[in-house]
């Protein structure tokens, strides 16, 4: 349909060998690209990497979200330069590091290992919405707590501030998120931005991170393998575009008691058929 897309980028370097319709996870089917690998994991030498993204002009880096291909990594995969559009009028970013799913925490584990990388993410964000304020929004008494406290402290931004979100199912909510922090209500039919407010996931301003200083696309993201099903539960990077059960190999493999395959978390996750299907953005 006329669904806004984004930018697709091969994970590996090897051959186009398909081009064809194919189920995946989180809609029926998509038009998918089958790439066989060569196993050099050649990176393409187009992307330049930037030593001070922050000196670029706004509209510069509005463009590089769209180049690297990055959406909404908190799920809803709704591409972010749209989101981050200075002509919206947006006042605050919620940086939302709350999951709002119980068991997943893909999030906490990139907070712990890549808070500045996150943090120079909602810097850039802030520089192209021309908004002047940040709420980093984490769960509380989570290992991801210490390591964003001590970045914001170094950063040394007083447009940042952090706030703690009790570990309630769904606080993690974008809407439920606004009104909690801001006390705004995002009114019923209306979007988020229409508040002044908007919300990006936390792996969303790493990623924009990493294409602006490394060159690297949206190519992977960290995936939760967890349940009793998984014999080592565990939070992978993965690269998109790889099947589930590779992931799962990475966590041990299933257990006895596995039954079913759930992406998404189990409040909202939807089961799926197979572990033959791809990880996706």
């Amino acid at each position: 349909g006329n669904a806004p897309a984004a930018h697709v980028h091969a994970p590996t370097s090897g051959i186009v060998t398909d081009l064809a319709v194919r189920p995946v996870t989180g809609r029926d089917s998509a038009m998918c690209i089958e790439i066989e690998a060569d196993g050099q994991d050649q990176t393409w030498p187009g992307y330049a990497a930037l030593q001070d993204p922050l000196h670029l002009p706004s509209a510069r880096l509005r463009e590089a979200v769209t180049e690297a291909g990055i959406v909404g990594l908190g799920g809803a995969m709704f591409p972010t330069s749209i989101k981050l559009n200075p002509g919206l009028g947006v006042t605050t970013l919620i940086l939302n590091g709350v999951e709002c799913e119980p068991r997943i925490s893909c999030d906490d584990a990139l907070m712990q290992n890549s808070a500045d990388a996150v943090l120079l993410g909602a810097q850039i964000m802030l520089r192209i919405l021309e908004a002047d304020e940040c709420i980093i929004a984490i769960k509380e008494h989570t290992p991801a707590v210490e390591p964003m406290v001590k970045a914001t402290k170094k950063l040394k931004d007083d447009r940042f501030t952090i706030s703690y979100v009790p570990a309630v199912y769904p606080a993690g909510g974008e809407v439920q998120l606004i009104e909690l922090l801001t006390g705004i209500e995002v009114p019923t039919g209306g979007l988020p931005w229409d508040t002044g407010v908007i919300c990006q996931n936390v792996a969303t301003a790493a990623a924009i991170t990493t294409f602006l200083t490394e060159g690297e696309p949206l190519i992977s993201r960290i995936v939760t393998v967890t349940g009793e099903g998984i014999s080592k539960p565990v939070n992978v990077q993965a690269r998109l575009g790889s099947p589930i059960s590779h992931v799962v190999e990475c966590a041990g493999g299933y257990t006895p008691t596995a039954s079913r395959l759930i992406m998404g978390g189990p409040m909202m996750g939807i089961a799926l058929p197979d572990d033959a299907l791809p990880i996706t953005k």
